[in-house]
């Protein structure tokens, strides 16, 4: 259950207000992770639950970033799945 309230709606907003102004800066960097070569931005985490509310929790490559569209495009490697589920 999520419970929502004014002091959580003051407390999500204000995180806005400080992101706000960085996602320029944040989309370079996503940008810049896409190009060929290293940063921190290149091999990114991605969590999710599962259907038993299990965290997952995935590495994947950062292949472009469009701030105009506000897309990502990841590739997840399988690192070796294919084969084990290959027999």
């Amino acid at each position: 259950m999520i419970r929502w309230s004014a002091a959580t709606a003051d407390q999500h907003f204000k995180g806005l207000l400080v992101i706000e102004p960085n996602l320029d800066r944040v989309w370079a960097a996503l940008k810049a992770g896409a190009q060929p070569g290293r940063t921190p931005f290149t091999v990114l985490q991605v969590a999710t639950t599962g259907l038993d509310g299990a965290p997952k929790v995935r590495s994947v490559i950062l292949r472009s970033a469009d701030a105009r569209t506000r897309r990502l495009v990841l590739h997840r490697p399988s690192f070796g799945e294919n084969r084990r589920n290959a027999t």
